[in-house]
This record gives C-alpha cells, sequence and structure tokens, in this order.
C-alpha cells in the first residue's frame, strides 16, 4: 500500500485527522462530536504517549460468527481486519478489507484458537505490534 503514492496519500489521513482531532481535544470546548475511533480516549491517549505514531499502521480487527445452514446446527467463525489509516468513508470498502481466517465446523471455537494463533503469528512477522483492550 505505501509503494503506490495514490495509496499511501490515502494512508496518510489518519495522521491528518489525528492532529485536528488532537488540536480541538486540547481546546477550550474539547471534542464535539465522535464520529471514528480516532476521536475515543484509548486511541488518543497512546498518541500522546507515543505508542501509536506517524509509522504506527493502524490495524482494525473483527471476527464474528454465522450459521451457514438454516436446519443443520453448524457455526462459521470468520476474521477481517481494515486498515484504520484510511478514511472512514473507504476503509469497509470490498477493498480495503482484509480476510485473516476462517473456521468452520461444529466446534469452530477450538479452532478458533489455532487460527488466532496463526494470525498473531503473521502479524508478529510483518512486526506488527498489537496494542489490546479487552471489550
Amino acid at each position: 500500500m505505501w509503494r503506490h503514492p495514490e495509496s499511501a496519500a490515502k494512508l496518510r489521513s489518519r495522521l491528518q485527522r489525528t492532529e485536528k482531532i488532537l488540536e480541538e481535544r486540547n481546546s477550550e470546548g474539547g471534542i464535539q462530536g465522535y464520529s471514528d475511533i480516532l476521536h475515543g480516549s484509548d486511541y488518543l491517549n497512546l498518541v500522546e504517549e507515543g505508542k501509536i505514531t506517524k509509522d504506527t499502521m493502524l490495524l482494525l480487527y473483527s471476527e464474528d460468527t454465522a450459521q451457514l445452514y438454516r436446519d443443520k446446527e453448524s457455526s462459521t467463525l470468520f476474521g477481517i481486519a481494515m486498515s484504520g489509516d484510511l478514511d472512514p468513508d473507504i476503509r469497509h470498502l470490498e477493498d480495503a478489507v482484509i480476510p485473516l481466517f476462517v473456521v468452520g465446523g461444529e466446534k469452530s471455537n477450538k479452532g478458533k484458537e489455532k487460527a488466532v494463533e496463526v494470525t498473531d503469528g503473521r502479524l508478529s512477522s510483518a512486526k506488527i505490534t498489537l496494542i489490546e483492550k479487552p471489550l
């Protein structure tokens, strides 16, 4: 994504928006509207602490399950990621969503542990640090 000038410019969106949000946060009125993850205090605190820098690539992770057959008990788990560096208007588009894993079968929770372990390994090999916060 960083190789092409057009996509690299799109990835700089987070930096520009973060700068504006921090200015708004530090102003007398504070942040007036929360419309994106970048407005959250967890993210902004990590930026101010230097744990998220201009060189950090923000990865948003999501997982969910689905029952594939109406009359058969089954559960399929899937995980996706999106770049938080992209503008919210384009980060959810098909080309921007990164499929991570699909685990099928009746015992998908058992397979989930392995899929997440493999995914974490791939992220680690790409030198991506996971900053997790439990829900």
